[in-house]
């Protein structure tokens, strides 16, 4: 009997520790400061990809560094290159940052975003 007691008081204090007490929150203020570190993480990911592409661009199709290196500014951005999504908006920072910054727009009124 005690040994379910035990598995009760577990269960009630998991469900409590998973509901709204869980969450954590941006403020409107700091939305800002979680895109930037959302955007070095994709540009530390993008980075090394992009040179790969200017590299290609310069030996395989003969272009100059410049022109190859203006043609790739953009590779890895949403809609660039055969990427429609993007690269690096699936980390969870640029989740957080989209979710704040499209919760921020929506509600102009609210000073938080729980995620």
């Amino acid at each position: 009997m005690q040994y379910l007691n035990v598995i009760g008081a577990v269960l009630l204090a998991g469900a409590a520790l998973s509901g709204p007490a869980a969450a954590q929150d941006i403020t409107r203020d700091e939305a800002a400061t979680v895109m930037a570190n959302c955007q070095r993480q994709r540009e530390s990911i993008i980075a090394p990809l992009r040179e790969e592409a200017v590299d290609r661009c310069v030996t395989v199709e003969g272009l100059d560094q410049r022109d190859c290196e203006r043609r790739n500014r953009d590779f890895g951005e949403r809609n660039s290159g055969g990427n429609p999504d993007g690269i690096g908006w699936n980390l969870a920072t640029c989740q957080r940052a989209e979710g704040a910054e499209k919760h921020f727009s929506e509600n102009p009124d609210s000073d938080r975003y729980a995620y």
